[in-house]
């Protein structure tokens, strides 16, 4: 990524949608750029540098092998705007929750340093060797038998599927009354107007 990857609406769209000023986004096209979700039949690498918030930081997380640069953080201040976080099995599957819980409930990224050490960084280095360790890597993964490659993450991934899926159904209702919450359209009106919020906390 660059040095900030925040795929999704601005806080001025989202507020634009809640008010009924701008037609609903076809979820299915914007979905359909999650890498797990699709069968590629190969490994994908982030090479994150900068910050991955958002569904930014669902796409770097989706990938398989996750390179950052020393000034990379990653996470979601959607806690900050009144907003549900999207897809959080990503961070509830792969950080333990004195980190990844930590992070939703704050809003506050998680560093390079401490992404590394619990897993959801494989590597941090400098920030000019990123894509080099990243080429490294994918040539390495290259020479090896694509047979087993392929293999590997199809199981790899009917896996995580399976323990995703047993929280899908509390996700989708969850947020479903976030989303049409008046706090959710406080958040996107404070955020699109540079104030704070005023929380009703309904």
């Amino acid at each position: 990524t660059g040095d900030t990857f925040w795929a999704g609406v601005t806080h001025k769209q989202r507020l634009a949608l809640q008010e009924g000023k701008q037609p609903p986004l076809d979820h299915a096209g914007a979905f359909g750029v999650f890498p797990r979700e699709q069968a590629l039949g190969k490994p994908l690498i982030a090479a994150i540098n900068g910050h991955a918030g958002g569904l930014g930081a669902l796409i770097c997380l989706q990938c398989e092998i996750r390179i950052a640069a020393e000034n990379a953080t990653i996470g979601y201040d959607l806690a900050q705007r009144g907003l549900f976080p999207p897809r959080l099995q990503e961070i509830w599957l792969m950080a333990p929750p004195a980190i990844g819980l930590y992070a939703l409930l704050t809003g506050e990224p998680i560093t390079a340093a401490q992404g590394h050490n619990v897993g959801l960084f494989n590597e941090v280095v400098p920030r000019q060797r990123l894509m080099e360790r990243c080429h490294q890597i994918a040539a390495r993964i290259r020479d090896n038998a694509p047979l087993v490659v392929r293999a590997i993450k199809e199981v790899w991934d009917q896996e995580l599927q399976f323990s995703v899926l047993r929280s899908l159904r509390t996700y989708t209702r969850v947020a479903q009354q976030v989303a049409h919450s008046e706090d959710a359209v406080e958040g996107s009106r404070a955020a699109a107007g540079g104030k704070k919020p005023r929380w009703k906390g309904k």
